[in-house]
């Protein structure tokens, strides 16, 4: 469904994905962020574990209520490729 609507979608497009499945079924949250944070490595080669560390936590407080703390963090992470 996504690949026809957005033929590359970007990790921004895949991150605002991923909050809304945190938002809207949860139970696949845990999942799709794991394949996102995988693009994201994919992109970042470069990046430390304490960057791991932070996105992993950004992640997991989507859906919560500091969801748009997080997302706003993370729109900027994968915003700055």
């Amino acid at each position: 469904m996504l690949r026809s609507e957005i033929p590359r979608p970007t990790l921004v497009d895949l991150l605002e994905l991923v909050a809304l499945i945190a938002v809207k079924d949860p139970r696949r949250h845990g999942r799709a962020a794991a394949r996102w944070v995988q693009r994201w490595l994919e992109r970042e080669p470069d990046a430390t574990v304490d960057d791991i560390a932070y996105v992993a936590v950004s992640l997991q407080a989507l859906g919560g209520r500091r969801h748009g703390d997080a997302l706003a963090a993370l729109r900027d992470i994968a915003a700055s490729r």
